[in-house]
C-alpha cells in the first residue's frame, strides 16, 4: 500500500502544473462555537480561494491531531463541560507539505442551567420595554421589576423550561427610572436600572455602527466608545455578527461588548448578509417589532425605518410606502445594509443600481431625509441626491458607515465622484443629534477624533 501511494504522488507530480504543488497557505478565519457543553463546532476558510485541488485539513486539539477532512468544518464531540480547548487547523497540500493556522481557544460551559446572557433591553419606549436573557440549559424563569427605590415584584413567572427568556412590560410611565433583575431555577441575578424615554423630546442623540461583529481591535474600540457615549439609543446597519452569525459570535462580539449600553438603553439593529447565514440566531438574540426582518419605530418625533436590503420583495415595498405615507414625523431616517450609493470596492455597481431602482423612488417620495448603510467597509457621505442628481432642497443624504471593525475596503476611483461629499478609509462610528428639524452628525474614528461633520435639514 505504501508503494502504491508513493507511485500515485509521483504520477500526479508529472501531470499537474508546478503551481498545484506549491506549499499551501494557512487556513483563515478559524471559528469555533459551542452548541452544547460537550460539543465544539469548527469552521474555517482555505488560505487561498478557491482551495487548491486535493487540499486536506488536519484538525488539532491541544496540539494533537484529532481528524483529517476535505471539508471546511468539523464537529468535535464527547468533550468535558466547563473546560477550555485550543484548536488549530493544518492545511495539507500535495507532497504532504503543510501550513498551520493560528490557534484559537474556546471554553465549554457548565451543563447546569447557568446564565448565558445577562438581561438586556429591546424595544424601549416611553411606556413599554422588552427584557431578554438566556440560560445555558433549560430553566424556569422569573422577572422582578419595579420603580427604582421601591421593592421589585415578580411580574413574570413561567414554569415552561426554556433557554431563551423574553418578557414585555407595558403601562410604564415616561421619563421614569425602573429596576429589574432575573431569576432562573433559584439563581438570582444582580439588579440593573434604566430610564424610560420622555413622552416627547425635541433633542436626543443616537449612535450608528455597522460591520462590527468581529474580534478586531478596531471593533472593540468602536464598541467600547459607543457603549460609553452619552447617547439615548443605537442603531446598526447590519452584519452584526460579521463572520457566520453563529451563537458565539453574537455572544462574544455583539452582546457582551455592548453590555453597558444595552442593559440600560435600546439597541435597534438592521439585518446584513452575514446575519442571514444563521437567520434564526439574529431573530433569537434580537426581540424586534413585526415583521422583524424590517420594522420601524418613532423616537422624539423622528421616524426610524429599518429595512432588509437582502430581499426587497413586494411585501416589504408595500410596507415601506404605507409607513412613510402615514408618518407625520418631523424627520425620517432609513437604515439598511447594502448602500445605494458608494464608490468603495467589494460591491458591484450593477447590483447597487438594481437596488436603487427598487427602492430609491419610494424613499424619495416618502420624504426620507437621511439613509445609513454599511456593507462597504469604509466611510462615505453623499451630497443630497434625488433621482441620481444633486438636489439641495429635496435630496436624500446617504451615509456609508461600514468601518465598524472589519477589514477596510478601498475605493474604486482615485478621485471621489461628483455626488460624493466626503469619504475615507478609516474605522469609525457615527454620533447623530436630532434638534428640531435638523440632524447633526459626526463620524468618529477609533481614536476618538471627528473625521467628518454634517448637518441634514429635514423636509
Amino acid at each position: 500500500m505504501r508503494a502504491a501511494v508513493v507511485l500515485g504522488v509521483t504520477l500526479l507530480a508529472g501531470v499537474f502544473p508546478q503551481a498545484a504543488l506549491a506549499a499551501p497557505q494557512p487556513p483563515r478565519d478559524v471559528y469555533a462555537e459551542v452548541p452544547r457543553p460537550d460539543q465544539v463546532r469548527l469552521s474555517w476558510r482555505p488560505g487561498v480561494e478557491p482551495a487548491p485541488t486535493g487540499e486536506r485539513y488536519e484538525v488539532l486539539r491541544g496540539g494533537k491531531a484529532i481528524a483529517v477532512t476535505e471539508e471546511l468544518k468539523l464537529t468535535d464531540n464527547w468533550l468535558s463541560e466547563g473546560t477550555a480547548y485550543t484548536y488549530s487547523v493544518r492545511a495539507i497540500g500535495s507532497g504532504d507539505t503543510s501550513a498551520e493556522s493560528a490557534p484559537i481557544t474556546i471554553s465549554t460551559p457548565p451543563f447546569q442551567a447557568g446564565l448565558e446572557l445577562a438581561p438586556y433591553l429591546q424595544q424601549l419606549t416611553p411606556t413599554s420595554v422588552t427584557i431578554v436573557w438566556q440560560t445555558y440549559g433549560l430553566a424556569t424563569t422569573s422577572l422582578y421589576f419595579g420603580i427604582a427605590g421601591g421593592t421589585p415584584v415578580n411580574v413574570a413567572r413561567r414554569e415552561e423550561l426554556r433557554r431563551d427568556h423574553e418578557v414585555t412590560m407595558s403601562g410604564l410611565a415616561p421619563n421614569t427610572l425602573y429596576t429589574y433583575r432575573w431569576e432562573s431555577d433559584g439563581r438570582i441575578g444582580p439588579s440593573a436600572e434604566f430610564r424610560t424615554p420622555p413622552a416627547s423630546s425635541s433633542r436626543f442623540a443616537f449612535g450608528v455602527i455597522s460591520d462590527f461583529g468581529v474580534p478586531t481591535p478596531a471593533a472593540r474600540a468602536n464598541l467600547k466608545r459607543l457603549s460609553e457615549d452619552n447617547i439615548d439609543f443605537a442603531i446598526t446597519t447590519g452584519d452584526n455578527a460579521q463572520l457566520h452569525a453563529a451563537e458565539q459570535e453574537y455572544r462574544d462580539y455583539v452582546i457582551e461588548p455592548l453590555r453597558k449600553l444595552i442593559a440600560t438603553r435600546p439597541f435597534w439593529p438592521a439585518i446584513g448578509n452575514h446575519d442571514y447565514e444563521n437567520l434564526h440566531n439574529y431573530l433569537r438574540y434580537f426581540a424586534l417589532p413585526p415583521p422583524e426582518r424590517y420594522y420601524s419605530f418613532t423616537y422624539g418625533g423622528v421616524l426610524f425605518m429599518a429595512l432588509d436590503s437582502n430581499r426587497y420583495d413586494t411585501g416589504q415595498k408595500a410596507w415601506m410606502r404605507a409607513q412613510l405615507k402615514e408618518s407625520q414625523a418631523r424627520c425620517k431616517v432609513a437604515y439598511f445594509h447594502h448602500p445605494l450609493w458608494s464608490s468603495g470596492s467589494g460591491y458591484r455597481s450593477r447590483v447597487r443600481k438594481r437596488r436603487r431602482e427598487k427602492i430609491a423612488a419610494i424613499l424619495e417620495r416618502g420624504g426620507v431625509d437621511i439613509v445609513f448603510n454599511g456593507h462597504v467597509q469604509n466611510y462615505e457621505r453623499s451630497k443630497p441626491l434625488r433621482g441620481g442628481r444633486i438636489s439641495r432642497r429635496r435630496g436624500i443624504v446617504y451615509v456609508v458607515t461600514g468601518g465598524g471593525g472589519a477589514h477596510l475596503n478601498r475605493f474604486v476611483t482615485r478621485r471621489k465622484p461628483r455626488w460624493s461629499a466626503r469619504r475615507g478609509m478609516f474605522h469609525e462610528r457615527l454620533r447623530v443629534t436630532a434638534t428640531d428639524h435638523r440632524l447633526v452628525g459626526r463620524a468618529i474614528d477609533t481614536g476618538g477624533s471627528t473625521r467628518d461633520r454634517f448637518t441634514v435639514r429635514c423636509r
